[in-house]
């Protein structure tokens, strides 16, 4: 691998097919060969994105591993009806890779399923500090409920020529909630995001 190259578009955003698989297996509407092959699932005593907020109680996840990242999504949704649900992405490059910018947050919430099209209002960015380092955050609304966008760029940097201090992960995500979420939950939420390493 050459240094500095960045990886394929599959780094950024959020896989749509992966994300269908995984609303299929959860429901069981489909087995992991008739998906997107790549993506395997996962049980959840193996998934490595931790995150807890009130309301969520079931999960699906999945992984996959390309020549230049790996990637784990994970889905959590309540047990009775559409709200709340999450949804979270991890990304991980391997030495050599780098990302070729920050996504910017307004962005890449938009490739969820559950969120694309919308004309969603972002408010201002908020910063916190959790065990992964600096965690930024954006409420939204989607119809009646309220959400959060959250994004933490995190763990051992990349060097190349002149990228030293270039984070090599990045875990993305959402929460959605059927009523307003005060400043509280998403601390605490957020208190809880976290990668196991590998």
């Amino acid at each position: 691998m050459s240094k500095g190259k960045t990886p394929g578009p599959a780094w950024a955003g959020h896989p749509i097919a992966a994300q269908a698989m995984l609303i299929a297996l959860a429901l069981g509407l489909a087995q992991p060969a008739a998906a997107e092959s790549d993506w395997d699932q996962i049980p959840n005593d193996k998934a490595r994105i931790l995150f807890e907020a009130p309301g969520l109680d079931r999960r699906s996840s999945a992984r996959k591993e390309t020549s230049s990242s790996w990637h784990e999504v994970a889905i959590f949704q309540s047990g009775g009806g559409d709200l709340p649900r999450a949804g979270l992405h991890h990304t991980e490059l391997w030495p050599g890779y780098l990302f070729p910018t920050k996504q910017d947050l307004r962005e890449s919430v938009k490739g969820w399923s559950y969120l694309e099209g919308e004309a969603l209002q972002f408010s201002k960015e908020v910063t916190l500090v959790n065990k992964l380092g600096r965690v930024i955050y954006r409420r939204f609304s989607k119809g009646p409920g309220d959400c959060f966008a959250f994004q933490s760029y995190f763990g051992a940097t990349s060097g190349g020529d002149n990228n030293w201090g270039v984070p090599m992960q990045v875990v993305e995500g959402y929460y959605c909630a059927p009523d307003k979420i005060n400043d509280g939950v998403i601390e605490a939420a957020l208190e809880t995001l976290f990668v196991e390493p590998r």
